[in-house]
């Protein structure tokens, strides 16, 4: 007799034991890991309760008993709900205020029931204490809140396996593990439950306390081996899979071991399925994208994706191993596209004429600057014109200015038709405007500004009043360029030259072309 107390006395201990020394380890651990602060209660309460029965057992009087079995039911009811809360935060749920209120009202009662059985006999209908075993244990006859109690119990533990099936859908192998360890641990104390209903092992013996030290093993194993709450699912369900860049893990082998759905979502043309194949076969349809990894430093990338150009900027994180050895790298892809866009459009902006849509004086300086400096075989030529739209002010005195802008926009629009593809025009200012030719000599540069003089002279201006058609001076400078002149210099001389013959036009009569000649007057009067 005595050494069977004994052995389950030692047994329920051990239990007791493990778990303050889990409760204990949790504290210092992981307290801030999710789920963490619900463990650490519900081993501290688990403790608490082997701890009692353990006495309960060893007791020989039916007070004794009695009295370890009130303090075994000050953690009893309540281990169900941290369970449940421990698994809902793991989960990565948020465990609110009103939540642990509404769990723990029937663990109040559960408590006060029981300890207060005497006056009603609602929890058991009948207690004393059972001699007829190796041991004298306490004989409990279940009433209806104990049945309330034990439908709350289970309750709560299938709900806490059930969010932890769930969630096994979307982790991957190293997380489930963990899970698996969890689920696990919350079915062996049932198992003790099921085994006490059936009438199976000693009798009037809960094997529910026995059963709990054997869930603790998976714990500690999960605990010590894999780091249950140190690398927490939360932090790739949640973080993982909803940040907007697309996430791409590669091993040292450059091996996809993992992604997110966000990379999914990039458009890249992927299989279904691609962990374990190697990023070249993956990305082959875009070879720059696999010219960046293969680099694997941080750049802005353009893709073709159905039809459309695409960016996105690729980031690299290299990951290594406890030895400080490359065990693999994080790429994240941000699709910039609007960006990109927005960009270009600031870009337009800063360079364009809101009005005419050509460019601005600035831009257009800086782009004649650059092709005038192109790298030169030996010589080049090239011209510039400078053109004003004659009596102009009239224009906007009579009809007004937004007549005077519609002028304007078709003149742009004109002289856009008769440019070449390697010719520059742009707004000089006002009713002026220039262009750049390069690769034209003084009297190509004379037939391409008549062409366009008489073509601003024969369109017809459809105003609010009635037709309008306008007149047009040009100046003509023609410039040659070698290895070493000086192409702002160049530029900036050419386009005094050109207003130079731009006055010599306005002083002839207007609407006409004249080239500059060192023979005209030196200094340019105002000519609108």
């Amino acid at each position: 007799m005595a050494s069977t107390v004994i052995i389950y006395f030692v047994i329920v201990c051990l239990a007791s034991v493990l778990s303050t020394f889990l409760s204990i380890y949790g504290l210092l651990r992981f307290r801030h890991a999710p789920g963490g602060r619900f463990y650490i209660i519900v081993t501290a309460l688990s403790a608490l309760f082997t701890f009692a029965y353990a006495l309960e057992i060893y007791s020989v009087t039916y007070e004794a008993m009695r009295f370890w079995l009130r303090i075994e039911y000050l953690a009893l009811p309540l281990l169900p709900v941290f369970i449940l809360l421990m698994a809902v935060e793991y989960c990565g749920y948020k465990v609110r205020l009103w939540m642990c209120g509404f769990l723990l009202i029937i663990p109040v009662v559960t408590i006060v029931m029981q300890n207060t059985n005497e006056l009603h006999y609602l929890y058991y209908t009948s207690m004393g204490v059972l001699v007829n075993n190796p041991f004298s244990v306490v004989y409990l006859q279940h009433g209806p809140f104990y049945l309330l109690h034990t439908f709350f119990f289970y309750s709560c533990v299938f709900i806490s396996i059930m969010l932890l099936l769930n969630q096994l859908r979307t982790l991957v192998k190293p997380f489930r593990k963990q899970t698996y360890l969890m689920i696990v641990g919350l079915f062996v104390p049932s198992i003790g439950g099921l085994l006490n209903a059936a009438d199976i092992g000693p009798e009037s013996i809960d094997l529910v306390p026995i059963f709990m030290s054997l869930s603790f093993v998976f714990h500690a194993l999960a605990l010590t081996s894999l780091r249950m709450f140190d690398v927490a699912p939360i932090a790739r369900d949640v973080v993982f899979e909803s940040i907007e860049q697309g996430v791409l893990v590669l091993n040292a082998n450059d091996i996809i071991i993992d992604y997110n759905k966000s990379f999914t979502r990039l458009c890249l043309n992927i299989p279904a399925s691609i962990i374990g194949d190697p990023i070249t076969d993956v990305l082959q349809k875009h070879d720059n994208l696999i010219a960046a990894v293969k680099k694997g430093e941080e750049c802005d990338v353009s893709l073709q994706i159905k039809e459309q150009l695409a960016y996105f900027h690729v980031h690299f994180s290299p990951i290594y191993s406890k030895n400080n050895s490359h065990a693999g790298t994080v790429i994240t892809f941000l699709n910039i596209t609007e960006r990109v866009a927005m960009e270009e459009t600031l870009k337009h902006l800063a360079r364009t004429d809101g009005l005419t849509q050509m460019y601005n004086r600035t831009y257009f300086m800086e782009e004649a600057e650059y092709t005038l400096s192109l790298p030169l075989s030996s010589s080049v030529q090239a011209s510039l014109i400078l053109f004003d739209i004659d009596f102009f002010k009239q224009v906007n005195d009579t009809y007004g200015h937004d007549t005077g802008d519609q002028v304007l926009t078709s003149i742009a629009r004109i002289t856009k038709k008769h440019l070449r593809t390697t010719d520059i025009a742009g707004r000089y200012g006002g009713e002026e405007f220039v262009l750049c030719l390069p690769g034209t000599s003084k009297a190509e540069a004379v037939n391409i500004a008549n062409r366009l003089r008489l073509a601003i002279a024969d369109h017809k201006i459809i105003s609010e009043t009635a037709p309008i058609q306008v007149t047009s001076s040009f100046g003509i400078a023609h410039m040659l360029l070698d290895f070493h002149s000086d192409p702002a210099a160049e530029l900036r001389e050419g386009i005094k030259k050109a207003d130079l013959a731009l006055y010599e036009a306005k002083r002839e009569g207007r609407n006409c072309v004249r080239a500059y000649q060192p023979s005209l007057p030196q200094q340019a009067a105002a000519h609108k």
